[in-house]
């Protein structure tokens, strides 16, 4: 059993290593999206974002040398995740092409590594993701598990009333969180939550 940690984490480790210290694709700014090398990049982070949580490492989480590799994992692919959406836009398979249309690691990317970094998305990055919701380049749906994961895991309230609300010992939107709800659902092209729900 030992052996097989140290096997599964010098894989890792060896994957992250190449990772991080291997040329970066340039994220320079224009018009056209470097279709291929975008593709190339998003795959990467997936791999590795899923790579780390489907291993025999993950079950090994609470040691401090695992959770301090898993965070730095983490740590690279949201700051590339985020790089990209500045200069691109938020990114799936429909904005890259028929090719990538329907490659789950281009599709899913973006999406895991923000669902799994909720405690990183300051008031900035949250603005920034109703920004693209507003600019049709990121679903309303999608945004809105985002952000109510972020309100759930960091704020233990539930604003979208999402299924995250069952991690909370009162799994419902507040009445004092009413305003917030309904402000966040206009802002996202959404109807409002009935009041039957928020007690």
């Amino acid at each position: 059993m030992k052996n097989k940690k140290i096997t599964t984490l010098l894989f890792f480790l060896i994957l992250f290593c190449s990772y991080s210290l291997s040329p970066k694709v340039p994220l320079t700014s224009c018009s056209n999206i470097p279709t291929d090398s975008i593709a190339l990049v998003l795959s990467e982070m997936y791999g590795l974002d899923q790579g780390v949580r489907d291993s025999s490492l993950y079950q090994f989480k609470k040691k401090a040398d695992v959770r301090a590799f898993l965070f730095s994992v983490d740590s690279i692919n949201f700051q590339r995740a985020t790089e990209i959406i500045k200069k691109y836009g938020w990114i799936d398979g429909k904005v890259l092409g028929e090719t990538y249309l329907h490659k789950e690691s281009i599709n899913a990317s973006l999406l895991a590594i923000f669902l799994h970094n909720p405690r990183r998305l300051n008031r900035h990055l949250r603005q920034m993701l109703i920004s693209e919701v507003k600019k049709g380049r990121l679903s309303s749906s999608t945004c809105m598990l985002i952000l109510d994961k972020y309100y759930v895991v960091c704020e233990h309230r539930t604003i979208f009333n999402t299924a995250f609300k069952n991690w909370l010992k009162k799994p419902y939107v507040k009445q004092e969180d009413k305003w917030l709800s309904d402000s966040l659902m206009n802002e996202l092209g959404l109807p409002l939550l009935p009041n039957y729900i928020i007690k």
